[in-house]
């Protein structure tokens, strides 16, 4: 028997007594001296601590395991997910330097985090910094042509109908990284919000936000959110069942408000290349 399978379910165990202890602090700071609930906070800041490092040696063991039991089903995505999870919790829980070190230990090997892309809700200004970068961005631009049919032509005539959408697409994870149970799901939370809409009262107020999409030099974009579907993993909070970590694909849809000239998109890209090609023909 493997050491991760010694403990398979200790970072449960320890969460829940530390909900336990948490309750219990709070009932003594409010009947009790402030000694004993001075006590009682370090025994729960303890168990915390205790509790996020064997859920990060639960999701490293998972990860370990994963390749031996393929009945599990888990891609390779997810293992590279439970393995950051992993040396994140342990980061969160010893603090200072090694926080410091498994960010960019969990950066550099399972994408880095040197630069972080965001999503900016225009309206309201509010900023969710991704908490990894996508490992990859489909960026695809569509257009559309109308075919007419022409007496003795052995082809259609082709006729420009009008511009498609530009839609970027991508997939985000997160995992938990403080002592709040609920940060996973308000990350999800607040992106699948930039598609709903704002009422007052029963009237409706105004269409979902527009939001901005910045990822370092290559993104600046007014998107609108056209999709963003998550998915929880099986590892949850034993009380309040709130996940330690997840995905949601986001798809994005450029928002554009004047028609955009061929020449602001091409810019200089390959212009020089291009002509040099031509000419040697």
């Amino acid at each position: 028997m493997g050491f991760f399978e010694v403990i398979p379910n200790s970072g449960d165990f320890l969460t829940a007594a530390n909900d336990a202890l948490r309750q219990t602090r709070r009932t003594a700071d409010a009947f009790l001296p402030k000694a004993v609930g001075k006590s009682i906070r370090s025994h729960s800041e303890t168990l915390s601590k205790a509790s996020q490092i064997a859920s990060g040696v639960n999701a490293l063991g998972s990860a370990f395991k994963a390749p031996k039991l393929g009945e599990d089903g888990l891609d390779p995505d997810r293992i590279r997910g439970l393995m950051q999870a992993g040396v994140g919790a342990l980061g969160s829980a010893f603090g200072g330097k090694a926080k410091q070190i498994s960010r960019f230990f969990s950066g550099a090997i399972f994408g880095g985090v040197a630069s972080k892309g965001a999503l900016i809700d225009i309206q309201t200004r509010e900023r969710l910094e991704f908490q990894f970068n996508p490992e990859t961005i489909s960026d695809e631009q569509q257009t559309e042509w109308t075919s007419v049919r022409s007496q003795g032509m052995s082809h259609p005539r082709k006729q420009w109908a009008g511009g498609g959408d530009r839609v970027v697409s991508f997939t985000l994870r997160f995992y938990r990284d403080s002592f709040s149970e609920s940060e996973v799901s308000q990350n999800i939370a607040w992106l699948q919000s930039l598609m709903l809409p704002e009422y007052d009262g029963n009237r409706l107020k105004d269409a979902p936000h527009r939001c901005l999409f910045v990822f370092g030099t290559l993104y600046n974009l007014t998107c609108i959110l056209t999709r963003a579907g998550a998915r929880y993993y099986d590892l949850f909070s034993p009380s309040t069942l709130q996940p330690v970590f997840a995905d949601i694909d986001i798809e994005l849809a450029q928002f554009v408000e004047i028609g955009e000239d061929y020449r602001t998109r091409r810019g200089n890209s390959g212009g020089s290349r291009l002509d040099n090609l031509i000419l040697s023909e």
